[in-house]
């Protein structure tokens, strides 16, 4: 009995051992291509991609929203909320801390983060660990309940607002600071770093990644870490959206909207009128719908052929003129949640109806999140997080 189970061990631990050997095999082969690739780490996937804060939700949102409950976050918030699938809601403070509210909006617990506080929204790995990237450059990873997994240092001196955070198709995400991008994987093992001429404005993802720059160049970013140059805006770029697997949107020098296609690298303007001024917020869906602010007065719709296809007035500004900064959060039915600085969020549907939720301004928004089908999370820069439900809807948290 004793040799039957010596045998049956020695089984399970070659099938254990044949894992991390065919991953270690596929980081040597991939070595050839990538230098900066460290041959010693086995290089980990995950099925689930990261979540990474966006202005595109892949829920409804509400058509009629009203204010579900109302709470209050001590020390400000510094970046757009998040949500979990399980409809937790992650905010991370102008302190070093990582607070986590339940889908009632009761407090589940708050983490310090260290010596420095997040540089970006807090990321949501396919394992479902809280990732947050502090501007200290480290990498923190927190559990569902808010125990601290791992900390680990990020390959850059420093992080910021302006960093661009996206998910890649293995479970992994790339970062770009600066002039200097890098690839990591799921296990956070950096797989390539790399360096650009210009500072970086966003990663677009899909395949392949695309790289923006400040200055409006566009790059294909391939696994092994080379930029090739895919055409460009030759103009400041504001705000960066992909619509289609080869098309680029940007609003250019706040003041019109252009379209890149990378495969021919030609550039066709969609919009622009003198005397309306662009807001920096700009969102696309998978039917390669895209959506900008006016002004802060307009919402302008655009369809998958480049036309605009709708110009919705939004509700009246009161006398201190356009709002300083607007947020938007575009559904996949093409209806839309708008936060303007100082007025209440308004709910906006493909139709041109307008609906606003009453007792829901504040001076400086956030981009809201959805958190289940006709609900979403907003929050407001000093501290206030608002649950906005469709008022037709009975559905429970």
């Amino acid at each position: 009995m004793s040799r039957r189970n010596d045998s049956k061990a020695r089984l399970r631990l070659r099938k254990h051992a044949l894992v991390p050997a065919v991953a270690l095999a596929a980081v040597l082969s991939a070595g050839a291509r990538a230098g900066e690739l460290d041959p010693t780490l086995a290089h980990t996937f995950s099925l689930a991609e990261a979540r990474v804060v966006s202005a595109r939700s892949p829920l409804a949102l509400p058509r009629n929203p009203t204010v579900k409950w109302r709470v209050r976050a001590a020390g400000g918030i510094a970046h757009p909320p998040v949500v979990a699938a399980d409809g937790s809601v992650l905010l991370s403070l102008l302190t070093p801390t990582l607070v986590q509210y339940d889908a009632r909006g009761r407090l589940s617990w708050s983490a310090r983060l260290g010596a420095s506080a997040a540089a970006v929204s807090t990321i949501l790995q396919g394992n479902g660990t809280r990732l947050v990237l502090t501007q200290g450059a480290e990498a923190l990873g927190f559990s569902a309940r808010g125990q601290l997994l791992f900390q680990t240092l990020l390959p850059f001196a420093s992080l910021d607002a302006s960093s661009s955070v996206a998910p890649t198709d293995d479970g992994g995400i790339l970062i770009a600071s600066g002039r200097r991008l890098a690839r990591l994987d799921a296990a956070l093992n950096v797989v390539f770093t790399t360096r650009l001429e210009h500072d970086v404005h966003s990663i677009l993802p899909g395949q392949p990644p695309l790289v923006v720059t400040n200055g409006g160049a566009v790059f294909e970013l391939t696994p092994s870490g080379e930029t090739l140059e895919r055409g460009s805006f030759a103009a400041h770029v504001d705000a960066a959206t992909r619509t289609g697997p080869r098309r680029v949107a940007a609003i250019l020098e706040g003041r019109r909207l252009s379209e890149l296609d990378v495969e021919r690298e030609t550039v066709t303007t969609r919009f622009s009128e003198p005397d309306l001024e662009l807001g920096s917020t700009l969102a696309s869906n998978p039917g390669s719908d895209l959506v900008v602010l006016g002004g802060g007065e307009f919402l302008i719709a655009f369809g998958p052929d480049g036309r605009e296809k709708l110009r919705t007035p939004l509700p009246a500004l009161d006398s201190s003129g356009r709002p300083p900064s607007s947020q938007l959060l575009l559904g996949p039915d093409r209806s839309v949640l708008v936060a303007r600085a100082g007025l209440d969020v308004v709910a906006i549907q493909p139709d041109g109806s307008v609906a606003r939720v009453e007792g829901s301004a504040c001076a400086d928004p956030l981009r809201p999140a959805s958190v289940a089908p006709g609900s979403a999370i907003y929050a407001c820069r000093s501290g206030i997080v608002l649950r906005l439900d469709d008022a037709a809807s009975d559905r429970r948290p």
